[in-house]
């Protein structure tokens, strides 16, 4: 991880949970203060997602800027982070801590290795993508952490286009986004 980038890892146990990966504690000891562990109090089916929602709504009341990101495969969090999004609290799910853009470095990369990122988050989105140019342009902001310019954030749009990945007509966008590569695969033309 970059010790640059101004990082906060809360990391949730379950109540009856014993063990922790020799791995993972290890990874959160180097963090010293920027790692939280948080002991959920009961159990039951719901029991991690309200402890999350409550954090999230405590940190952003602190932090009003704060970008959260929220590592698990559990799809049930997308609804917290449309309802997080739409009450301007930056937010997203990402399945593994490389998919975090400031964290793996790729805010600072290529334009073509930019435009592939965005690429995939928006296919990965599905219905739930941009549907308009401004909030287009909000996205990708939001993805790359408000690191980018808008002349920046205008080149990554203007390359999507050129790849066929999305059209205006007027301000309103539509997607063509079925030959957007998966992280890892060949980008090579």
């Amino acid at each position: 991880m970059p010790s640059d980038i101004p990082v906060k890892v809360y990391l949730f146990v379950g109540e009856r949970q014993k063990n922790l990966s020799i791995d993972l504690a290890a990874a959160l000891q180097t963090l010293g203060d920027n790692a939280e562990y948080i002991r959920i109090e009961g159990s039951g089916k719901n029991a991690l997602d309200f402890h999350v929602a409550f954090w999230i709504g405590r940190l952003s009341e602190q932090d009003p800027n704060a970008y959260f990101h929220i590592v698990s495969r559990d799809k049930g969090f997308d609804p917290l982070v449309k309802h997080l999004r739409k009450n301007q609290i930056f937010s997203q799910r990402v399945e593994m801590i490389s998919d975090i853009q400031i964290l793996s470095g790729s805010n600072n990369g290529t334009l073509p290795e930019r435009v592939e990122s965005i690429a995939r988050s928006l296919k990965a989105r599905g219905a739930s993508r941009p549907r308009k140019r401004k909030t287009l342009k909000n996205t990708i902001a939001a993805f790359f952490t408000k690191t980018l310019s808008d002349a920046d954030i205008d080149e990554i749009i203007i390359s999507l286009q050129k790849k066929g990945y999305l059209i205006f007509n007027n301000d309103i966008v539509t997607y063509d986004l079925q030959n957007v590569n998966k992280a890892g695969d060949d980008h090579s033309e």
